[in-house]
């Protein structure tokens, strides 16, 4: 999320926060296969 939607940005107020983290949370979330990558890394394995 921070290298594709919350990076260099400077937010209004604490709702414009929630909103843009709210629409990055939905985009990653649509992108189920990026999450399960993640997860199947070994280093992700060893904790």
């Amino acid at each position: 999320m921070r290298d594709n939607c919350l990076s260099n940005r400077v937010f209004l107020n604490s709702e414009d926060l929630v909103g843009h983290g709210c629409d990055a949370w939905n985009k990653l979330e649509a992108q189920q296969w990026r999450m399960m990558s993640i997860g199947l890394r070994d280093r992700a394995r060893r904790f």
